[in-house]
């Protein structure tokens, strides 16, 4: 009898101690757990796929971008901008090469060169859930907020702060959704916090928020429709059709937005608006005096001058 008193007080202890120590420690707990999660479900997956939508906040402005996603361990990436039945840009990363091209237009192939093969996989993986998987293991300061829902899926929410590397590379990301507007917009600069929403049945992320540190968000990565091990293979990343006409590119990281924008839409504000004035000076000129010694694109070339001085 004296026995199992003692076997019925010992369990009694040991449970009034684990209250304890999870009342104490729970986040701790919650968190390391989800995180082992989350890295276990990474390095366990094979290919993925999913639609996405990146919001970005830039006071009165607000551009956004969707589209979809697909990738191939180890280097094989699809990205699609638009809708994804008729997307405006298409963007096909293998091993050995990238190339971008602009449904519907008669626009050439691009062909890009990256100068570090990392480069090349940074910039199509900005819309996957590599850099926010990324972030949770290079972070710090880490905190359990709690649990929430994106799109209805349950979450596990956490907070961290990002290292340097990621907010310095945050334009990676944006890249898309701002286009021509990125210029001179110094965005990533006050990315102080991370909040990454983990999806409680795959571990991984479905949603990041880059905030500034007064909680304010700058932006937002939104996967939706997620696939995981469809059986994803080289094929389903096969390059366009080798009689279209391909162009090199060199990819400028100073301006990654430019890798998803057409020739003519990847130049400043100023000369465009110039290209805009030397074409009607040139009509102009053409339906007034003739154009034979070139005196209307002289005249534009003038105006551009005046712009960009």
């Amino acid at each position: 009898m004296r026995g199992r008193l003692a076997a019925v007080a010992l369990v009694v202890l040991a449970a009034l101690a684990a209250g304890v120590v999870w009342r104490l420690y729970g986040n701790d707990i919650r968190l390391t757990l989800a995180l082992r999660k989350c890295s276990s479900a990474w390095d366990r997956l094979r290919d993925y796929e999913s639609d996405f939508r990146v919001d970005v906040k830039l006071g009165p402005l607000n551009p956004s971008v969707k589209g979809t996603v697909a990738y191939l361990k180890p280097h094989s990436y699809r990205l699609q901008l638009g809708d994804p039945g008729k997307p405006d840009c298409t963007v096909v990363k293998t091993a050995q090469n990238a190339y971008v091209s602009f449904p519907g237009t008669r626009l050439p192939l691009l062909e890009v060169e990256f100068a570090p093969e990392a480069e090349a996989d940074s910039v199509v993986a900005g819309q996957l859930p590599r850099p926010w998987v990324e972030q949770l293991g290079q972070g710090s300061e880490f905190q359990w907020i709690g649990r929430d829902e994106v799109n209805g899926r349950a979450c596990t929410v956490l907070e961290l702060v990002p290292p340097s590397e990621t907010t310095a590379d945050g334009g990676l990301i944006v890249a898309p959704a701002l286009g021509k507007q990125f210029t001179g917009i110094p965005l990533v600069g006050s990315w102080q916090r991370t909040r990454v929403y983990l999806d409680r049945k795959t571990g991984l992320p479905i949603r990041g928020e880059a905030l500034k540190s007064n909680g304010a968000l700058l932006f937002s990565w939104t996967a939706s429709n997620v696939r995981i091990d469809q059986g994803l293979s080289a094929s389903d990343f096969g390059l366009p059709s080798a009689g279209q006409r391909t162009v090199n590119r060199t990819y400028d990281p100073a301006h990654p937005e430019r890798l998803f924008l057409p020739p003519e839409r990847g130049r400043s504000l100023l000369r465009r608006l110039g290209d805009a004035l030397e074409e009607g000076a040139k009509e102009y000129l053409e339906g007034e005096v003739g154009d034979r010694d070139g005196s209307g694109r002289s005249l534009g070339e003038h105006a551009i001058d005046q712009l960009t001085d």
